[in-house]
């Protein structure tokens, strides 16, 4: 990323996609952005990127309320300093388009100390759906300010929890699907800090009976509740055992 241009401290979510090929099945990824300018953004996500590599990125710029869809490539991942831990990657915009622009023009006039107001801690989450049901969970997550990424099978789920720490598994099946199973159980495997959340459709059903040993679910949530039964469930403290 050039820094002949000034960056802006900003939150934006954003989503992303890589380009050319050297991603997994159904990888995708909604994160936020750390600072921004008319050249470029620093991503603020502890997933990795081949720096060099092609990503697709959508903003969605909170003022004007639309998605701002464009083009970029993976310049460098930013490290920690003290232990080496991945804190964001910075992208090149080569060819901006006028509603990105815009949004950095906004930002000269945004007022100082206001420009990092999106509340909760960044939250490193696997989400596991179909593929006809991704763009409507879009909408959910893309406003959670979360660290998410995309599976749609049991191998993109296994690359996913392989990747590096993960606070959650959310599994998008129904109850009386036999997907969830072994998608929790290697979860449970892989990540046995994590919390294992089954989002299903339960049309006010209430708690349903699941036949799994008491520690493969953490907790049950409805496909009709909103972002708010989302964040009662990471919330909620876990038993490891």
């Amino acid at each position: 990323m050039a820094r002949a241009s000034p960056r802006y401290p900003v939150r934006l979510a954003a989503t992303v996609h890589v380009e050319d090929g050297r991603g997994s099945a159904g990888d995708m990824l909604i994160c936020r952005t750390q600072n921004i300018s008319r050249e470029g953004c620093l991503l603020d996500t502890s997933h990795s990127f081949e720096a060099g590599i092609s990503i697709r990125i959508t903003i969605m710029d909170s003022g004007s309320g639309e998605a701002v869809p464009m083009t970029g490539r993976v310049a460098r991942t930013i490290d920690a300093p003290s232990d080496g831990s991945r804190v964001g990657i910075g992208v090149r915009i080569p060819d901006p388009p006028d509603a990105w622009l815009a949004l950095v023009e906004r930002q000269t006039r945004r007022v100082p100390g206001r420009e990092n107001d999106v509340p909760g801690l960044r939250q490193s989450i696997v989400v596991v759906g179909e593929e006809d049901r991704r763009r409507g969970a879009l909408a959910l997550y893309v406003t959670s300010g979360w660290d998410v990424r995309f599976a749609v099978d049991f191998a993109s789920t296994r690359e996913a929890l392989s990747s590096g720490a993960v606070d959650a598994l959310v599994v998008e099946h129904a109850v009386d699907d036999e997907r969830w199973r072994p998608l929790l159980e290697l979860a449970k495997e892989l990540q046995p800090g994590a919390r294992r959340l089954l989002r299903a459709p339960l049309s006010g059903s209430g708690k349903p009976r699941l036949d799994a040993p008491e520690d493969l679910v953490h907790m049950v949530i409805d496909q009709d509740d909103g972002l708010d039964a989302l964040v009662d469930a990471l919330a909620r403290p876990i038993l490891v055992r």
